[in-house]
């Protein structure tokens, strides 16, 4: 990247030269080119626990038990 930037201003200098003289430049703008590759996220681990999430019944269906029945509203 810091080669880039290099050229890029030996570029820029060769260019306001040829606007000054009034002909065109003798290279083209240099151009950056692919860049590498993102760093992967960062992933949190999970620590396994025992399952003892006060469910004493082991019956986790998602629904919760407040005495009322799916048609009640």
């Amino acid at each position: 990247r810091q080669m880039y930037k290099d050229e890029l201003v030996l570029w820029e200098v060769e260019r306001d030269l040829a606007k000054v003289e009034r002909c065109q430049t003798q290279w083209a703008q240099p151009k950056l080119g692919k860049l590498g590759s993102p760093l992967p996220k960062p992933v949190i681990e999970s620590v396994h626990e025992p399952e003892a999430d006060g469910d004493e019944n082991g019956d986790n269906d998602g629904s919760e038990s407040d005495g009322k029945s799916a048609g009640d509203s």
